[in-house]
């Protein structure tokens, strides 16, 4: 299926207490799907409620020493059908993603690059 490797539909972001909604919303194409996601108020208020709208790719790679990699890359898209709620404003997010490599021999650790360029827009108080 389109999203095989994308979370099933409203699924929230265990490892991250920040997220207040995250969800697939179409397949685009093979492994590429939209996503919503709404984050919650952050540095006691300062910053408000935000959300984006991702279009996202997500692939998994044997590498030639033996390690696993898992990627996810999006950049935000407009979505016309959707203005917005009164409660959080609209950021934008230019190409960003994740990588985790996964050692061979060790199923309890792993590395994480993670490359975010978000532009919160609105006000930051």
């Amino acid at each position: 299926p389109p999203t095989a490797h994308c979370p099933p539909p409203r699924q929230p972001a265990s490892w991250n207490s920040t997220v207040l909604e995250y969800y697939s919303v179409a397949p685009l194409e093979h492994n590429t799907d939209l996503t919503y996601t709404a984050a919650c108020s952050d540095c006691g208020g300062l910053v408000s409620s935000r959300d984006f709208y991702i279009a996202r790719r997500v692939a998994k790679r044997n590498l030639p020493d033996g390690r696993v990699s898992f990627g996810s890359g999006g950049v935000s898209v407009p979505v016309a059908s959707d203005q917005g709620r009164p409660s959080r404003t609209r950021g934008w997010n230019d190409v960003s993603g994740f990588v985790v490599i996964a050692p061979p021999d060790d199923a309890e650790s792993c590395s994480v690059v993670w490359v975010i360029n978000s532009d919160l827009r609105g006000w930051v108080s």
